[in-house]
């Protein structure tokens, strides 16, 4: 047990903190993470390494384009508290996200990681933040139990499900949807599915902008010159309209589909129209898909999707 005041909480100072931070991060995370968060994992340590920091500043600028960022808190100097903050703009609003919330399991239960969490309050309040942003895993009733305690509300719960390229082809069915390209009227109801289906409050940490999809030549060129490619097919039932899917391909661990479609349509889509579109993109990567959860919850798994976390949104409005 440590006294309250025998922890100090301080600003991450990146020439000295990174790679314990990465130690810590990877002490409490490791199991859970997927590619992309090792990969990252991987980054820091590289970055705290003295004579690869420029090296690995360089090279994953791209990458990660964020500057890392947060807070500490350390006992004999030990660090044993994390977190990071990334500042977003969410529409007219300056936003931050509270990512890597982490302490050293002999030194929780103490207080810790509100400590931390009330400093982030704190620094948000004083540079005019709007809000502040997290996720955590459904079964982490514990997290969700102290971010609660210190005003955060939730907003929305979220599966990710990602299938492997070396799962079997789904087996196609006799269509009970008319796939066809997408055609050029459909996108505004596309537009307006999809900001249903990934709501404007939640998309900005996606880092996607629906605009990147809109079907005219200005935009098709401004993709083309971005390395933007996106491949779009529509269903059709009785002549109407039902929904649409886009593969994106992405320098990440797996390339990403997403989901417009008519309120109650959305399983059928996936069971019968998913199997052509795994033939048709042929992709190495494995793919994701990112749905509100109760969506297609069942329909997934039959194809080969396994279900990588099921995660809370929440926000703490600031000014």
């Amino acid at each position: 047990m440590i006294d309250k005041h025998d922890f100090s909480i301080k600003r991450l100072d990146k020439t000295t903190d990174v790679g314990q931070m990465a130690e810590l991060i990877d002490l409490c995370f490791g199991q859970q993470m997927d590619p992309d968060g090792k990969k990252y994992l991987n980054y820091l340590r590289n970055l705290a390494s003295e004579k690869n920091q420029i090296i690995a500043s360089f090279s994953n600028a791209l990458t990660y384009s964020t500057a890392i960022d947060g807070f500490v808190s350390r006992v004999d100097g030990q660090l044993i508290g994390n977190v990071n903050i990334s500042p977003y703009q969410n529409g007219s609003e300056r936003t931050l996200f509270i990512s890597n919330v982490a302490v050293h399991p002999d030194f929780r239960s103490q207080g810790v990681a509100k400590k931390l969490l009330q400093q982030v309050i704190n620094y948000a309040s004083q540079s005019h933040f709007s809000s502040l942003w997290l996720q955590v895993r459904k079964e982490n009733e514990i997290a969700m139990h102290i971010y609660s305690s210190i005003g955060f509300e939730e907003r929305v719960i979220r599966n990710t499900w990602v299938i492997q390229p070396t799962h079997p082809l789904a087996i196609e069915k006799s269509p009970a949807l008319n796939i066809i390209k997408r055609r050029y009227s459909d996108w505004n109801k596309q537009e307006e599915w999809l900001r249903k289906m990934y709501p404007e409050e939640i998309q900005w940490q996606m880092e996607m902008n629906f605009s990147n999809f809109k079907p005219q030549i200005g935009q098709w060129i401004s993709n083309a010159i971005a390395g933007r490619y996106f491949l779009h097919w529509s269903f059709i039932q009785q002549q109407q309209l039902v929904g649409l899917l886009t593969w994106q391909p992405s320098f990440h661990y797996a390339d990403q589909l997403w989901l417009a479609a008519e309120d109650g349509f959305e399983d059928q889509i996936i069971d019968n129209v998913f199997p052509y579109v795994q033939r048709q993109v042929r992709t190495k990567k494995p793919l994701m898909i990112n749905l509100p959860e109760g969506i297609a919850d069942k329909t997934l798994p039959k194809l080969g999707f396994e279900k990588i976390h099921t995660l809370v949104w929440m926000i703490k409005q600031i000014n």
